[in-house]
């Protein structure tokens, strides 16, 4: 799949998670969200770290959400 990145074609994107949840009391929400990019093509980094950073703090709405109560980051 070819996806189009501030004008950088990218092969390939994979995405790790690894969340942590609060576990001593209820409401068990998650504490921090940390997201692990693997791309394809070595695309220039300063675009790609704009590119993730305006994805997450402007146009995905479940981060927006997630940020109330949790550390969501980003590498």
């Amino acid at each position: 799949m070819k996806i189009e990145l501030k004008r950088q074609e990218l092969i390939d994107i994979q995405v790790e998670v690894a969340a942590e949840r609060k576990k001593d009391k209820e409401p068990f929400h998650f504490t921090t969200v940390p997201l692990h990019y693997i791309l394809k093509d070595k695309p220039e980094k300063e675009k790609v770290e704009k590119n993730l950073s305006l994805s997450l703090e402007k146009y995905c709405f479940v981060a927006k959400i997630l940020k109330k109560t949790t550390t969501v980051s980003h590498s």
